[in-house]
């Protein structure tokens, strides 16, 4: 036997220990729910795949991500989860907040070079393990799971982080680009009411050069990525609260609730009230989540 003693510990990465709001894991079944675009103001998140192939976009990026990938959800950043064509995820998620880490804006895990897409590496076993006792944990009902849970996630934050000082990667194009200065103005007015002509005006471009450089940087024409972040916001305030389907649609820039109701549908595969049923189960109270985008 050998016994170590610790001489010095490194210093300590945080500038306050942060806080866990959530922890999730989602199998394969369920990850054939899309998450639409969608943000958080008052946390971060990051993500461990375990298995499958998904098609994520974070900022103003598409990502094709894979079992291994950690992904890196700063506050505010927006982001859609979905599965790959013809696949299925599995994968753990956590979310954190009064994250404070040195040289970095509050609940910011990477500074905005890092490419949020990182390959765990040897730490992907350990980043799992870690995982699985957290989410057990939350769930067990012990009366010192709070406890137990925040030390778990500090445990793993800390392997996310070493993970991403390791292997992550930096955007070789920060600047801001035409498509960059578009993406900022849409996710600034997605619940106006705008129309391709508005933001041809707004921007002064021309709508066919317009539309053509958004669809190169998200995928997605301007006004099908309006509807992505208005079908988020709605399963955010789904999961959340307990605002009838009406009021939400309203909240989300729909005056007409059928209508509202047939876009959910298309874009999720089902509608607003089944969603709701699927996350969060029969029964269960939400409670307001401000600033949940």
């Amino acid at each position: 036997m050998i016994q170590h003693f610790v001489q010095e510990l490194p210093q300590d990465s945080f500038e306050q220990l942060p806080k866990l709001v959530h922890v999730c894991c989602v199998e394969r079944d369920n990850s054939r729910i899309p998450r639409a675009m969608h943000n958080h103001e008052n946390r971060a998140e990051f993500v461990y795949i375990v298995e499958g192939t998904g098609n994520h976009i974070i900022g103003n990026r598409q990502y094709e991500t894979h079992a291994g990938d950690l992904l890196i959800f700063n506050s505010g950043v927006p982001h859609e989860e979905r599965a790959a064509q013809e696949s299925s995820l599995h994968y753990f998620t956590c979310g954190i907040t009064d994250l404070k880490l040195k040289g970095l804006e509050p609940n910011f895990l990477t500074s905005e070079q890092i490419i949020p897409v990182v390959r765990a590496g040897e730490y992907g076993e350990r980043i799992q393990t870690l995982f699985t006792l957290l989410n057990n944990e939350v769930f067990s009902g012990d009366s010192m799971a709070g406890e137990t849970a925040r030390y778990l996630m500090i445990a793993l934050l800390t392997l996310v982080l070493r993970a991403v000082k390791e292997s992550g990667k930096v955007h070789s194009n920060v600047r801001m680009e035409l498509g960059t200065r578009i993406k900022q103005y849409v996710d600034q007015h997605y619940l106006d009411p705008i129309s391709m002509s508005d933001l041809s005006e707004a921007l002064g471009i021309s709508q066919f050069y317009l539309s053509r450089v958004f669809k190169e940087r998200t995928g997605y024409s301007p006004m099908q990525y309006i509807i992505n972040r208005r079908i988020g916001r709605a399963q955010s305030l789904l999961i959340s609260t307990d605002l009838s389907v009406t009021k939400i649609a309203e909240q989300c820039g729909y005056d007409n609730p059928n209508y509202f109701n047939l876009l959910f549908k298309k874009t999720i595969g089902m509608a607003p009230g089944a969603y709701r049923k699927a996350v969060m189960g029969e029964g269960k109270k939400r409670n307001p989540a401000p600033n949940q985008e």
